[in-house]
């Protein structure tokens, strides 16, 4: 009985230790800003028709735009389609500067 008891004291131990990191790591990435393709203001679609794009950069390789928007926050994100992407940027162009040769 005295070494379930034992056992039983860790696990419990282990657990409360488990708790407070997690809930340690949730407060320190609490003010972290997380970025989507689309939905919401934070988002690159959201941002695109809000005029707070800067520039864009696709990497078609690894299909993800890096975005430099206009408060000078860069982020990458992936995107879902190339033709969704497309018609997108080009719905907005006029917003974003042409890059030159």
């Amino acid at each position: 009985m005295v070494k379930y008891r034992r056992l039983i004291f860790a696990l419990l131990a282990m657990l409360l230790l488990a708790s407070v990191a997690l809930t340690l790591h949730s407060r320190s990435t609490s003010s972290v800003v997380h970025y989507a393709y689309a939905g919401g203001p934070h988002s690159f679609t959201g941002q695109l028709n809000s005029g707070q794009v800067k520039a864009v950069s696709i990497d078609l390789t690894a299909q993800t735009v890096t975005v430099q928007s206009t408060s000078a926050a860069s982020y990458t994100i992936a995107y879902p389609d190339a033709v969704l992407l497309s018609d997108l940027l080009e719905s907005t162009s006029s917003q974003l500067p042409v890059p030159c040769c």
